[in-house]
């Protein structure tokens, strides 16, 4: 047997396989946190809604009357699976989405 492999320390397999089925048995620290309860009471108004997002592009052409036959077409299918499989930063740097934002006085939507 050669010298360097008899220096070598031995494996320690069994540590790290048990180290590995410890992690994976552990429940998601997700799982554990507590759940939390929101009132909404949409009978009064505190305050305006000031704009804070930016557009999907989920908006459907004119006439707004018949945005089911948009919203239940192919195209929106694709655009709404391309919207959920990309990141949002993704999506505001390359303008498929991010180029709509809102106005100075937070009325209307108005194009960047």
């Amino acid at each position: 047997m050669p010298d360097c492999l008899a220096m070598r320390p031995p494996r320690p397999r069994v540590a790290l396989l048990a180290l590995l089925a410890a992690v994976l048995a552990a429940p998601p620290a997700a799982l554990a946190e507590t759940p939390h309860l929101v009132r909404v009471d949409a009978a009064r108004v505190l305050r305006p809604l000031r704009h804070f997002w930016r557009s999907t592009g989920f908006c459907p052409p004119l006439p707004h009357n018949q945005a089911d036959q948009y919203d239940l077409s192919w195209d929106q299918q694709l655009n709404l699976a391309y919207i959920g499989a990309v990141l949002m930063v993704a999506l505001s740097r390359s303008g498929h989405i991010g180029c709509w934002t809102s106005s100075q006085s937070g009325d209307h939507l108005s194009r960047a």
